[in-house]
């Protein structure tokens, strides 16, 4: 990949850019955009954040987790936009329904001001106690959550339940199509990344000893796969 070209880089749910501090030190690339979703109030929001920072495309365009979302809504409708979509720990099938259904409830819970910080239990689901690089990533997955709060998650959630999906527009779609997902990931699970892959004509590279906040646990070698996909 063209290391000149313009690098879009769009963050997942409760997250902003120290998602990728860490990954941006170890990169070799010319032109670094950031989409702050965290300032986006809806989906047209996010949509016109992202819109900007692909100006004079096309770019690389690097969405994480509800971020490959938005990246990939942003390409299908833009394609002359995007010349490689790499998406990291997301499943453009969409959401099973089972998790769309916990996430609709959660939207009330949310709607009637109930924000509390995410239990050990759920935290566990992102990034285990026992996991690579364990103790930062979970102080800063808490970090981001604390400073970004309820308001934020719930405008993000509401925004992004609903999540179609995009294989088979991605499988005649002009650009490369890159999916990365980590070994352990309980949120997008790679066995589930691996079939979307198939059904996307996309790569899939695994990330080994990571779980779904593989950025920060693993971010020299991400941003290595990242430079190399």
């Amino acid at each position: 990949m063209s290391q000149n070209s313009s690098w879009v880089f769009l963050p997942g749910t409760l997250c902003d850019e120290r998602l990728w501090f860490r990954m941006w030190k170890q990169m070799h690339i010319q032109d670094r955009r950031y989409v702050p979703l965290q300032w986006a109030n809806n989906l047209e929001e996010m949509d016109a954040l992202t819109s900007y920072a692909c100006d004079n495309g096309p770019v690389t365009l690097i969405g994480f987790s509800m971020g490959g979302y938005i990246a990939a809504r942003y390409a299908l409708a833009n394609p002359d936009d995007v010349e490689h979509l790499i998406l990291l720990g997301y499943d453009p099938a969409g959401l099973p329904d089972q998790e769309v259904a916990q996430r609709k409830q959660f939207i009330r819970h949310l709607q009637n001001g109930r924000f509390t910080p995410m239990a050990d239990s759920r935290l566990a689901q992102f990034i285990s106690a026992s996991g690579a690089n364990a103790d930062f990533t979970r102080q800063m997955v808490r970090d981001m959550e604390s400073d970004l709060g309820g308001s934020v998650l719930l405008a993000q959630t509401r925004a992004t339940t609903e999540r179609e999906d995009f294989c088979a527009q991605l499988a005649t779609a002009p650009f490369k199509t890159t999916l990365i997902g980590a070994e352990q990931d309980r949120i997008a699970p790679l066995q589930r990344l691996a079939q979307s892959a198939a059904l996307c004509g996309a790569n899939l590279i695994k990330v080994e000893d990571a779980e779904h906040m593989f950025p920060l646990q693993k971010p020299e070698l991400v941003a290595t796969l990242l430079e190399q996909a």
